[in-house]
C-alpha cells in the first residue's frame, strides 16, 4: 500500500507542471556515438523516459568540435522539443575559437537557455600503450624535444585541455615543428591512438578510461591539479600550477525557450541523477557530480558565461596560432 502512494504521488508531481512534452524531444547530441557527451546523456535518458513517459530520439550531429551539430541546434524551434548536450567549454570558447569558419557563427554563448548541469570529468592526455612516456613531466620533455611529435584533440573541451597544456608550457615557441590534428570526436582520437598514428591526444576520461582498464592505451596525465583516488595517473599539478581543465556537460534549449519549460528539464534529469543506477553508473565510469547550485537554470546560465571569459585567454592563443 504505501509504495502504491508513492508511485502515485510520483506521477502527480510530474503531472502537476504546467508545461511538459507532448511529443518525441530530439536529442543533439553534436559529437559522435562513444563520445563523452553521448555516454553521458544515453542512461539518464532512459530514465528519464520511465519517470515521465515522454519519449526522447538522439540525433548525433559530429563535426568541428561540436560546432557542426550545435549550429544545426541553434536554429531548431524553441518550443521545448529539442534540447543539446552541451560541453560548457566548447560552446563558451566557440566565438573565438573559430574565426576563420565561422566569422558570421551561426551561435555564440548567448544563443540558448541553459537549464542544468549533468556531469563533469577531466580532460586526460593519451598514448599507445607501447609508449615509454608516463607522467607529465615526460610528456612535456618530449612534445618540446621531438620534431616529428603529432598530438590530437577530440574537439570543444579536448582542445581547450590540449591548448591550455601547450600555452602554459609554451610548447610552440619551444617546438615550432609540432603538428596539431583535430578529430570529430574523441573515439576518433583513441583509434588513432591505439594505432599508432598520432604519438599523444586528448580525450575525456570517461571516454579512454575503459580503453585504460583492459590495457589498450596509456593514460599519461590528467589536465588539472588534483590526482584521481584509486588512479595512478599523473596530473599537470606536478609541474605546472596553471593547468586544470575539466569538461562539463549540460543541457542547452533554443534561445528564448519559456522558463517553465527550462526548468521541467532541469528537474526531470536532476531527478534521474539521483537514480541509484545512475548513480553506479558513473562511479563506475568516472562521471563526477557537479555543484549542487549549477542543477538550476539561472546558476548554470551564470556558469556558462563566466566559463567564456576564463577561457579567453586560451582562446585568444588559438586564435593567433591556427591559420585562417
Amino acid at each position: 500500500m504505501r509504495k502504491l502512494i508513492l508511485i502515485i504521488l510520483s506521477l502527480a508531481a510530474f503531472n502537476s507542471y504546467a508545461w511538459q512534452p507532448t511529443k518525441v524531444v530530439e536529442v543533439v547530441v553534436p559529437f559522435p556515438v562513444g563520445s563523452g557527451n553521448d555516454l553521458v546523456i544515453r542512461p539518464l535518458l532512459d530514465i528519464v523516459e520511465k519517470n515521465t513517459g515522454v519519449k526522447f530520439v538522439v540525433n548525433n550531429r559530429p563535426g568541428a568540435g561540436g560546432t557542426i551539430g550545435t549550429a544545426y541546434f541553434s536554429k531548431l524551434p524553441n518550443d521545448g522539443h529539442h534540447i543539446n548536450v552541451i560541453s560548457v567549454g566548447g560552446v563558451a570558447a566557440m566565438d573565438y575559437t573559430w574565426p576563420g569558419m565561422f566569422k558570421n557563427a551561426a551561435y555564440g554563448v548567448n544563443s540558448f537557455a541553459y537549464a542544468t548541469a549533468l556531469a563533469r570529468t577531466p580532460i586526460v592526455i593519451i598514448a599507445n600503450k607501447k609508449d615509454t612516456v608516463d607522467n607529465s613531466k615526460d610528456l612535456i620533455d618530449i612534445i618540446i624535444k621531438d620534431p616529428k611529435v603529432v598530438v590530437a584533440d577530440s574537439g570543444g573541451a579536448g582542445r581547450l585541455g590540449l591548448e591550455s597544456v601547450l600555452i602554459n608550457v609554451d610548447i610552440r615557441k619551444k617546438n615550432p615543428n609540432l603538428v596539431r590534428v583535430e578529430h570529430k570526436g574523441p573515439a576518433e582520437t583513441v583509434v588513432d591512438i591505439m594505432g599508432g598514428n598520432v604519438r599523444f591526444g586528448s580525450v575525456p576520461l570517461v571516454v579512454a578510461y575503459p580503453h585504460y582498464a583492459a590495457g589498450n592505451l596509456k593514460i599519461v596525465a590528467l589536465t588539472q591539479q588534483k590526482k584521481i583516488e584509486g588512479l595512478a595517473i599523473s596530473s599537470f599539478g606536478d609541474i605546472n600550477k596553471n593547468i586544470d581543465v575539466e569538461l562539463v556537460w549540460g543541457i542547452a534549449l533554443p534561445k528564448d525557450t519559456a522558463s517553465e519549460v527550462v526548468e521541467w528539464y532541469a528537474r526531470v534529469f536532476t531527478e534521474a541523477k539521483n537514480d541509484l543506477k545512475i548513480k553506479e553508473y558513473f562511479k563506475k565510469n568516472y562521471f563526477f557530480d557537479v555543484p549542487k547550485e549549477l542543477e538550476d537554470p539561472k546558476s548554470f546560465n551564470k556558469y556558462v558565461l563566466d566559463q567564456e571569459k576564463l577561457q579567453k585567454p586560451i582562446v585568444k592563443y588559438i586564435v593567433e596560432t591556427t591559420p585562417n
